[in-house]
């Protein structure tokens, strides 16, 4: 797969009406696209209103259904195989987050990444392998794939709010637990939170904690 230089996306401007002094970036699930997690913008823009939001869309058209975008390819589950899918859209993602800071004159701990699913899944394997920080990573129904390679290759402990939904059988609920000894093995600061009785999604619950994490990570709770 060839890397693509500039990404599409739907962005929401600051409520403030001011210049950015922030920046979320949102990328989203398998076969979905950039207006998926766009109309939950409004739920989080309202509690952060010198951030600007950004959401993407996946440069892959989605191999698995007629319609949608993907980050990589899921059509084989196993961990080696979605490494590899990860690892040739990481660099895409860097991209992306690098041309946003020189556009925004913001620098890493001005962005936090919001991911659902795949988009979280690649959310937190670039965070920790970036050579800064960012100000934080929202995850929703997401996981850490193969977190055996955080023992070399974990760079910036950027960090990380996860959400999973209890009855979630997409991403399994297991990968949530398996996820959090990892982010303690390596002493990564984060916040889990699993949703008792939620499926494939994000529910209000989730947005509410959503809100807390990234007030508190892009510094609006010192304002």
């Amino acid at each position: 797969m060839s890397q693509i230089a500039t990404l599409s996306a739907v962005e929401s401007q600051p409520k403030s009406g001011k210049k950015a002094k922030s920046l979320v970036i949102l990328l989203h699930g398998l076969g979905a696209n950039a207006d998926d997690l766009y109309d939950i913008i409004p739920e989080f823009d309202k509690h952060l209103p010198d951030t600007h939001f950004i959401s993407i869309n996946a440069p892959y058209t989605c191999d698995m259904m007629p319609f949608g975008r993907q980050w990589f390819s899921m059509t084989t589950w196993t961990e080696s195989a979605i490494l590899e899918g990860i690892r040739n859209v990481e660099p895409i993602l860097n991209n992306y987050i690098e041309e946003q800071k020189s556009r925004f004159s913001i620098d890493d701990k001005d962005i936090a990444l919001l991911g659902f699913s795949q988009g979280s899944i690649l959310s937190l394997h670039t965070s920790l392998r970036r050579k800064t920080a960012l100000a934080g990573v929202l995850a929703y129904s997401g996981m850490i794939i193969a977190p055996q390679t955080l023992k070399t290759e974990l760079q910036a402990k950027t960090p990380v709010c996860l959400v999973h939904g209890t009855f979630d059988f997409v991403v399994p609920f297991a990968q949530f637990n398996t996820s959090v000894e990892a982010l303690e093995t390596y002493h990564i600061p984060h916040e889990a939170y699993p949703i008792d009785g939620l499926a494939h999604g994000i529910d209000w619950q989730g947005i509410n904690i959503g809100v807390d994490f990234l007030k508190k990570q892009l510094n609006y709770l010192q304002k």
